[in-house]
Formats: C-alpha cells, sequence, structure tokens
C-alpha cells in the first residue's frame, strides 16, 4: 500500500505549506503597516475646529475702560471697543488668529470688521484694532 507508508508525502502537503506561508507573510504585511501607521499618527490624524466650539480660554480684562489695549496680535495692539460682553453663538464666531502670548484666540463675525475675545460661552468681548 502506497499511500500508507510514512515515507510518503501527505497528500496536499505542498499545498498546505504554501498556504500557511501566504498567510504568514500575511499577517507580518499587515504588522508593518499598522506599525508604519502608529508611527505616523499625528501627522495623519489632526482635527482643526475653525470655530469658538470648545474653546475654555475665557477672557476677562481687570478693568474696562474704552480704548484701553487688552492684547496684542501680529505686534498690534487690540483695544476694548465695547462695555458690554456681545452674545453671539461659539458656532458662528470664526477663529482669526491667536494673540502674542499665545494664550487667547480672537474671533470674527461674518460681515463685522471687529474682532472679538470670548469671555463666557455665548459671550464675546469685541475689540477694535
Amino acid at each position: 500500500m502506497k499511500g500508507n507508508s510514512p515515507e510518503a508525502p501527505l497528500a496536499g502537503a505542498r499545498w498546505a505549506a504554501i498556504l500557511g506561508a501566504a498567510l504568514l507573510l500575511g499577517f507580518a504585511a499587515v504588522t508593518a503597516f499598522a506599525i508604519h501607521d502608529r508611527m505616523r499618527l499625528a501627522s495623519l490624524e489632526t482635527v482643526s475646529e475653525p470655530t469658538a466650539v470648545g474653546d475654555s480660554a475665557f477672557f476677562n480684562p481687570a478693568s474696562r475702560e474704552l480704548g484701553m489695549t487688552v492684547v496684542t496680535w501680529n505686534g498690534r495692539p487690540l483695544r476694548l471697543g465695547d462695555l458690554k460682553n456681545v452674545n453671539a453663538s461659539d458656532p458662528s464666531m470664526l477663529k482669526a488668529g491667536v494673540d502674542d502670548t499665545h494664550s487667547f484666540l480672537i474671533y470674527t463675525l461674518p460681515g463685522d470688521s471687529a474682532y472679538y475675545l470670548k469671555a463666557r460661552n455665548g459671550e464675546y468681548l469685541k475689540v477694535l484694532r
């Protein structure tokens, strides 16, 4: 009996070895790509919010006097333009930049030439150049 001898190769052993090697190489490739993506995670996944939603850096000046410089932006002073806070929804306020100390974000309202600093959620301090 030829098929039952100990020296006879198993039926399909060659195909089983090829399939096992292919699966092992596939698993190694998936692992290598996962490691490569993990190393580049910071550059692959960035989140940018162009509105005031989520900003928790509230600006509250010690005193409020019209024309008083409250922050500087790109070397130019921004002066207090109104004594009262302006009510505006956070999603409507668009980021214009950040002050020179990198502490507060500066916002604009579409169709308005003034700039705003966030005083509270939904309330903004109007500043002018």
